[in-house]
């Protein structure tokens, strides 16, 4: 069967005598697992395994997507050897465990929903989706499952706002979420 037929027989309920199942694991137990198996560096390990593989198929940016400074949001934060600020705007600082960072977030001191309406926040507009129908079109043509993925809504929300104060937002300022 083709993951393509796998993945409409789980999905429908259907039994059938294959498995659909998928992994994924951190940075070091994967370069672990590629030298127990013998695995080129750049090899898939979901490959080697017969894992769930779907096509991703995203729309894709028109232009240049120029990525804000976001740096006058941590003027009174050090950021140790290896910290960076991610395309959400949040400081990622090395949390000397594996590859874990700790998050700092840009509006933890907003005060105003001003504060918050003034963020650089990441377009939402000028995605071309062009081309995406034949994409899906081909994938299915060779047996693959087509996949789109828009974001994670809730962990992009209290990382750029700061957990704490999402989660207070919510209960006293739900206009701000």
């Amino acid at each position: 069967m083709t993951q393509l037929e796998i993945f409409k027989a789980t999905v429908s309920h259907q039994s059938h005598s294959e498995f659909l199942f998928y992994a994924s694991f951190t940075p070091a137990l994967v370069e672990k697992i590629k030298e127990k198996y013998g695995l080129e560096k750049d090899g898939e390990i979901g490959d080697f395994f017969g894992m769930y593989n779907p096509v991703e198929v995203q729309p894709l940016y028109k232009g240049e997507m120029n990525k804000p400074d976001f740096s006058k949001y941590f003027t009174d934060i050090e950021k140790p050897e290896g910290s960076f600020i991610n395309s959400l705007g949040v400081l990622e600082i090395p949390a000397q465990f594996y590859h874990f960072t700790g998050y700092i977030s840009p509006l933890r001191n907003a005060r105003s929903f001003k504060d918050i309406e003034e963020f650089p926040y990441p377009p939402s507009e000028g995605f071309e989706i062009t081309g995406m129908k034949e994409k899906v079109e081909q994938a299915h043509k060779e047996g693959k499952v087509a996949s789109a993925w828009i974001g994670h809504m809730y962990e992009n929300a209290w990382q750029v706002r700061g957990y704490e104060e999402f989660l207070i937002d919510m209960v006293e300022r739900p206009e701000w979420c």
